[in-house]
């Protein structure tokens, strides 16, 4: 942010980095690097090994996909890109270059952690360029009534996000967030992705969580959560259902400013949300609201 004038201002990285990995989806090895970009470029993933197609990180560039964020240009796709896209959305940084070697973005150890110690391996730079706040004018509902999220105006970026399993390790969980870099860091960038190990068969038939194991997922059987380290937050899956929303937030392309209450949502959901907001007109900003309904999500059984 400048400190003269208070505006938030574009942002890259100083200097090029390097991380490698295996993808939750796909199970295979995929090298990764992060370069600094122009003001105005935006994020744009390049696949090295598709003889070098570009596609952008915008909304416009979503597909349907099953347990993470597609993005597909010129018949390439590059898939799971919400933990990278979360790191850098916290961090402010809009504008860089992503070149992976294969069709997924590792997943390392299934948290946002890993990406933002990257980011800060390599240094965030201001730009001379501006960002323009994207302000929420008017309340937007997306879903149905025991899985839905919604938007309210709202003068800063918060999420009540609830999520319910009938299952002993979970049940419900809620968590509010006021989003802020040193918040993101603590409280949310160390939550994991997760899954069932009853799930397990049936996904990989689908040819889905092929790289998955404890070593990057919080992984359930009936009665408990398998990892030998246990969790590291007693709510760590709701945690990391925030982390994913920030993800697909990053896809607006501006800081957003509302108030969003999630239940029992999911990617669908998220990326729907994130259309509607960009459909609406943002000229100026909302007044502060300051109570929203909570309605209770019954129980639901659906993929993390």
């Amino acid at each position: 942010m400048n400190p003269l004038t208070g505006q938030i201002m574009e942002a890259t990285l100083q200097r090029e980095v390097f991380i490698e990995g295996v993808g939750l989806h796909s199970g295979k090895e995929v090298q990764l690097t992060c370069y600094p970009a122009d003001p105005g470029t935006g994020i744009v993933f390049v696949r090295t090994d598709r003889g070098g197609i570009e596609i952008p990180a915008t909304i416009a560039h979503t597909t349907p996909s099953l347990l993470s964020t597609t993005l597909t240009a010129h018949g390439a796709s590059v898939q799971t890109v919400e933990h990278l896209l979360a790191a850098a959305y916290a961090m402010n940084l809009c504008n860089m270059v992503v070149t992976l070697s294969g069709p997924e973005v590792p997943i390392l150890d299934g948290s946002i952690e890993p990406f933002v110690s990257l980011f800060l391996r390599a240094g965030v730079q201001e730009q001379d360029a501006a960002r323009r706040p994207l302000y929420v004018t008017e309340p937007i509902f997306i879903g149905e009534r025991d899985r839905y999220i919604q938007i309210y105006p709202a003068p800063a970026l918060e999420i009540a996000y609830t999520i319910q399993y009938d299952h002993p390790a979970i049940g419900t969980q809620s968590f509010f967030y006021r989003h802020d870099r040193e918040a993101f860091m603590y409280d949310v960038a160390p939550a994991r992705t997760f899954g069932f190990l009853k799930d397990v068969v049936s996904l990989q038939a689908r040819g889905l969580a092929l790289g998955g194991s404890t070593e990057n997922a919080v992984v359930l059987d009936d009665l408990g959560v398998l990892n030998k380290s246990g969790l590291r937050f007693p709510d760590e899956f709701v945690r990391h259902k925030i982390a994913d929303l920030l993800g697909d937030i990053a896809l607006i392309g501006a800081p957003l400013q509302g108030h969003i209450v999630a239940h029992c949502s999911g990617h669908k959901l998220h990326t729907a949300l994130t259309r509607a907001i960009l459909m609406q007109r943002h000229e100026h900003p909302p007044a502060p609201v300051h109570s929203f309904g909570q309605p209770v999500c019954p129980s639901a059984s659906y993929p993390a």
